[in-house]
This record gives structure tokens, sequence and C-alpha cells, in this order.
């Protein structure tokens, strides 16, 4: 893990999420002036499988890495990264989620709360909690990559992915946040130091709270949906997946 990568610095942090900010508020206003950019839903199916793929890739680094992890003959090590590299890895990519804001809203889409807060905090999170404080990382990022390689790829066109998509990003949440209360638990009656546990907690109770948020409005809106058929007797028209609250990681 470069010891001296710019983006492993508060600062680091902050100025490329400034930077992807005045990016997307530019983008937001060229769609509202001109409508969607071209080519824009190719690239985002484009951009969907590449990252199920990758985030599959993750996947299996993790869970090998742990297998082989009590076999220190085993063949298979030289091939993994480094436990450094895969922490660093795991960094970069929520910077390259940024992508997904910004091709939602050159398509048109609109973010939902908690698709903008969770990309724009994120790196934040990895910071602190895989960067610097590491212990236990594995776990959260293990779901985490589980549920992207499902979500990533249910968006790039592999529908029967949908109806699990729920329920694995309700598990990363909770186990990443009893998992943080654990950790915090131990440390106290150690005396070690707690507060990157605490920003961790924090932030995945937050994720939770607005995954929940979605779901009910998710549900309210397919009730409405319904009724509206009902008394209609014409069908709604449905929802695009770049702007329902499935999109939450």
């Amino acid at each position: 893990m470069p010891s001296t990568d710019i983006l492993t610095t508060i600062p680091g942090i902050l100025c490329p999420t400034v930077v992807f900010v005045t990016t997307a508020i530019f983008v937001r206003g060229r769609v509202l002036s001109h409508g969607p950019l071209p080519m824009t839903s190719t690239l985002i199916k484009f951009n969907n499988r590449l990252y199920g793929l990758a985030s599959l890739w993750f996947l299996l680094t993790i869970l090998l890495s742990r297998m082989t992890a009590s076999y220190s003959d085993s063949s298979l090590l030289w091939l993994l990264p480094t436990d450094g590299d895969r922490r660093y890895a795991y960094h970069l990519s929520k910077f390259y989620e940024y992508i997904d804001i910004l091709l939602v809203l050159a398509n048109g889409g609109q973010v939902a709360l908690h698709f903008g807060f969770h990309h724009l905090t994120t790196p934040v999170l990895t910071y602190v909690r895989v960067l610097k404080h590491h212990e236990g990382w594995e776990l959260f990022a293990t779901l985490n990559a589980l549920h992207h390689v499902l979500m990533y790829l249910y968006f790039g066109g592999i529908s029967a992915f949908r109806p699990i998509l729920r329920w694995t990003g309700t598990l990363q949440l909770v186990m990443g946040i009893l998992a943080e209360i654990r950790i915090i638990w131990v440390k106290l009656a150690n005396g070690e130091v707690v507060w990157p546990n605490m920003i961790a907690g924090f932030l995945l109770s937050c994720y939770m709270m607005l995954f929940v948020r979605e779901i009910r409005m998710e549900e309210t809106e397919k009730e409405e949906e319904k009724n509206d058929q009902d008394s209609s007797g014409i069908s709604a028209v449905p929802t695009s997946p770049l702007t329902t609250g499935l999109k939450v990681d």
C-alpha cells in the first residue's frame, strides 16, 4: 500500500470529493438544459458489468486469502495480493464508485439520499477503518463485495439477482454495525482507542437508516402505482432501475 499516496490522506480524500460534487452539479445542469447525454445508457450497463466482475475478483481474493492463511506453504499465496494491497484497492474502489452518480445524472436520473450520502462518505469510512485502523475489516468488505457482485450485475442486465439484493444489503450493514459494537466493547475493556470504530459504527448506522427509509419509500410507491392501476385500469409506468432504492451499497 503506497504510504505517500495523496488518496490516503484526509486532504487527498476531500479534494477529489469536491471535484466530483462540482462535476455532478455541472452534469445535472447540462442535462436539465439539453437532455440526457448520448450513449449514457450503454455506458451505465458496461460500467455495472465491469464493476460487478471487479467486485467478484475482490471477493475471491479475500476468501482465498483467508482460506490459505493457515497454509504457509500454499502455492497460491504468492498469487494473491497482500493484505495492504487489498485494503488499498478497496479504498480506491470507493472513489471509482463516484462514476455511478455521474452516469445516473448524465442519463437524466435522480440521485436518492442514501445513494448520494453513501458514495460521498465511504472514502472516509475506508480511510478510517480499512487503511488506518483495520482490525476486522474483512468481514464487512466481504459482505459488501458480495452485495456489489449481485447488485452491479443486476443493473448490468442479470435480473435474477433482484429479489436477494434487499437481503444482502441489510446483511452487510447489520453485520458491520454488530462487528463495530463488539470491537468497541473489547477495546474499552483493554483501554484502547475506539474513535475509529465509533466513526465507522455511526456511518454504517446512517446507511442502515437511509436504506430502511428507501425500502419503505419504494413499497409506498409500488402501492400507489397499484392503486392507480386499479382505479384507472391502465398499467403504471415502471420505475427505472437506476432510480430505485436498490442501488445502495
